[in-house]
């Protein structure tokens, strides 16, 4: 299973603020800079401050290229990083579903990045213990990458790991199994040496020692050691 660091490692993964043409470089370098400050803030454990810095730059990309922005979403993702490290974590969910509303707005140009919004609502629901609510934005992002990269990419077979794990929690086991076994298939197909891979085979192999399955666990649990001692 994916520990609750799995969420905060995703949402780390804060967009760069792109240019557009006709907009003012001294404002987007503007909202950069305060972006950096504010990361240096929270690296200091200065959280206050961070979000302060968060806060007017989120004006300040509002105002400079709307609410429905590419660089809008950059400082909104952050944002929601600052709430959790405050520990605001009840706070976070409108921030995160105000992400999957921009991203929607360029769905179609960045289909990978409205999927990998979709992912952090989706972790959030996760480790927060709302798995329904998970499963419904799981499938909306597997959905997107399934579109946009096809069935052998490592975005979907993490996808359909995570669908699977989220059905293994709400004792849907069938479901669960059906979920592991596609994305092992995708992980096979597209990235068959990744750790990722080796991490759904083991929680694939948990899963059938639930089910009363353990020589095939056995079996399924060689087979990440394999891809694990081959890196």
């Amino acid at each position: 299973m994916k520990s609750p660091m799995y969420f905060i490692a995703r949402l780390l993964l804060v967009a760069a603020a792109l240019m557009w043409p006709f907009t003012s470089a001294t404002a987007l370098e503007t909202i950069a800079a305060r972006q950096q400050l504010a990361r240096r803030h929270l690296a200091e454990g200065r959280h206050a401050d961070a979000e302060r810095m968060v806060k007017s730059a989120l004006v300040m990309a509002e105002e400079d290229y709307g609410p429905h922005s590419r660089e809008l979403a950059s400082v909104v993702q952050q944002l929601a990083v600052v709430y959790q490290a405050q520990g605001r974590i009840a706070e976070m969910e409108p921030i995160l579903k105000r992400l999957v509303a921009i991203r929607a707005w360029h769905r179609w140009a960045d289909p990978l990045e409205y999927a990998e919004a979709l992912n952090l609502l989706t972790a959030y629901y996760h480790d927060t213990e709302r798995y329904a609510e998970a499963i419904a934005s799981g499938e909306q992002a597997l959905q997107v990458d399934r579109e946009a990269l096809g069935e052998a990419s490592a975005e979907v077979a993490a996808d359909l790991s995570d669908l699977a794990v989220l059905h293994q929690r709400l004792g849907r086991m069938k479901e669960a199994k059906a979920f592991y076994r596609q994305s092992l298939a995708a992980w096979q197909a597209a990235a068959p040496l990744n750790p990722a891979h080796a991490l759904t085979l083991s929680d694939y192999a948990a899963l059938l020692r639930q089910l009363g399955q353990p020589l095939e666990a056995q079996v399924v649990e060689g087979r990440a050691r394999t891809i694990l001692s081959s890196r």
